[in-house]
This record gives C-alpha cells, sequence and structure tokens, in this order.
C-alpha cells in the first residue's frame, strides 16, 4: 500500500500485497501473467499457431496481416502497454490504405 515504508537498502516499489492483487486482476481477466510482456506480433504469431488448420488463403491473409504489423511500431509493443484505442486507430489506418475489395 501507499502507506508502507520501503525498509532500508531496498529498492522502491509498489507492496508485495498491491502485486498480489494485479496478478489476481489479471488472472480474473484471464490474462496470461507471464505473458504480459510479450509483444504484440508475439501473441499474433501464438494465436495463429493455436488456430492453425486453414484454408491456403486465410494463411496468405495472416502472413500479409504478420508483416503490416512487424513494420508498424505496434507489432513490437508489448501487450501490457497496447489499449484498444491504439489497435482500433491501426486498423483505421490499415483499412483506409487498403484497395477496397467490392
Amino acid at each position: 500500500m501507499s502507506t508502507d515504508k520501503t525498509p532500508a537498502g531496498k529498492r522502491d516499489d509498489i507492496s508485495l500485497r498491491e502485486k498480489e492483487k494485479e496478478i489476481q486482476k489479471d488472472l480474473d481477466d484471464g490474462i496470461d501473467t507471464i505473458g504480459k510482456k510479450m509483444t504484440v506480433c508475439e501473441l499474433y504469431a501464438k494465436q495463429n499457431r493455436h488456430w492453425g488448420n486453414v484454408r491456403h488463403n486465410t494463411t496468405k491473409g495472416r502472413k500479409r496481416l504478420m508483416k503490416l504489423l512487424e513494420a508498424d511500431k505496434l507489432g513490437s509493443c508489448p501487450i501490457d502497454s497496447v489499449k484498444l484505442s491504439d489497435v482500433k486507430e491501426w486498423a483505421i489506418s490499415i483499412f483506409a490504405v487498403a484497395q477496397p475489395f467490392f
């Protein structure tokens, strides 16, 4: 807690109680606490490995999207620092540049 004093010789950090609360909140939300430092590209690659049995065109589309993510700074960001608004903004910019399919 904010009222906890930092022992002499220890670095200033949040208390163990607060760390436990963060971890428990992440577990309740279904977030992998160990994987929070994973980048967006790594998460997307992991997702694609789990859904591997797909058609050829789907695989090509996923590769194209991975290239777009790798080229953008969003792809190298840790997933715990990415906000939904960042992803929405990125998706809008990608679809605005893309040629219409119709």
